[in-house]
């Protein structure tokens, strides 16, 4: 045996002796490159997936995919989408915008797709083959609403929710008629009922003197409107001059072209009557249909007329009291109406 291996086994014995253990050195477990490189790769598609939406959203990944994440990616895709595939045959795109649904609130979510549309010239000789136009189109995208401008004599119609709108429908829509200057809005909406083929149209009076509103009034009587369409017109008009000195509110509400002919004319009695001239407000509501239903009516409301007068009710009852007995033969279908002059009610029994 060699010197220096005496000399270590010396040592190992004097340190069993003294208490002490022989040092063992421990293989340490290390972890292969591979399993490495595979724990790393983990952790770097975990955070892709994770920013995987704000990558959509920024158009790294496409336009479809943006289209899925964002709301105004949305939009703008249904909008490129419409204007491509338009038949300009018969269409013309004039205007889309995107904008909030209320102005208090300009959050992703609340955006919504508008949008303008003309009739060409051609179009206009072919309703047929614009019908079939707008019936294809809405298959690129769903605004929330459009204004169709059939012609510049022609009143333009806004379409709530076109997308659900058939070909047929739209053909009755293009059968519609009425002079751009007689209506402040227009609008046409397939109703909501999905049993249901009627359009309900609202046609609007809320500008104007009372000579104009009075000749809008006749000229809608004779509109053009297509069967299968309910309409109602409203007529909203605050603090309006009328010829018997008054300054009066008038609100009006009335389903089809018979009763409104009715109406103006109780209304244009009602305006033009001297001894009415503190009248203050006329408000009529005609629009039960045959079938008793109406999507206008709110809640406790009933068809009625009811006119309020600021005057002394003594000096009215000779006139309150014909007036009404002349509106109950011609509006009998009204389960409501009166004058009402401070406290005293003329029923016109």
């Amino acid at each position: 045996m060699s010197q220096n291996a005496e000399n270590n086994d010396v040592a190992h014995k004097d340190a069993q002796s003294s208490g002490w253990k022989k040092y063992v050195p421990q293989r340490v477990n290390s972890l292969s490159r591979r399993s490495l490189l595979l724990t790393a790769g983990c952790i770097v598609a975990a955070d892709v997936v994770a920013m995987m939406p704000q990558f959509a959203r920024a158009g790294i990944l496409g336009d479809e995919a943006a289209a899925t994440v964002s709301r105004r990616k949305q939009l703008e895709k249904w909008e490129r989408d419409i204007r491509e595939n338009i038949d300009g045959t018969y269409l013309k795109v004039e205007e889309f915008t995107i904008q909030g649904r209320n102005k208090d609130d300009n959050s992703e979510d609340d955006l919504e797709l508008i949008g303008r549309i003309s009739i060409t010239s051609r179009g206009r000789q072919d309703s047929a083959g614009t019908a079939r136009a707008l019936s294809a189109l809405w298959e690129y995208g769903h605004p929330e609403f459009i204004t169709l401008e059939p012609s510049d004599n022609e009143a333009a119609m806004t379409i709530p929710a076109p997308q659900g709108i058939s070909e047929a429908e739209w053909g009755t829509i293009l059968g519609v008629s009425v002079p751009r200057y007689a209506v402040d809005t227009l609008s046409i909406e397939k109703d909501k009922d999905k049993d249901s083929n009627i359009l309900n149209v609202n046609v609007s009076l809320t500008k104007g003197a009372w000579n104009k509103i009075k000749e809008n009034l006749r000229t809608l009587q004779n509109a053009q409107f297509s069967q299968g369409m309910r309409v109602q017109y409203t007529v909203q008009r605050n603090k309006l001059q009328v010829p018997s000195g008054a300054t009066a509110d008038i609100s009006i509400q009335v389903l089809g072209a018979e009763r409104l002919n009715l109406i103006t004319m109780a209304l244009q009695d009602a305006m033009e009557t001297q001894e009415f001239n503190n009248l203050k407000s006329f408000t009529a509501r005609w629009i039960d249909d045959t079938s008793g239903k109406s999507s206008s009516r709110k809640s406790g409301e009933k068809d009625s007329l009811i006119i309020v007068i600021d005057g002394n009710p003594e000096d009215l009852v000779d006139v309150a009291q014909t007036y009404m007995r002349e509106q109950r033969v011609t509006l009998e279908g009204l389960k409501e109406m009166h004058i009402r002059v401070k406290e005293t009610i003329f029923r016109g029994l």
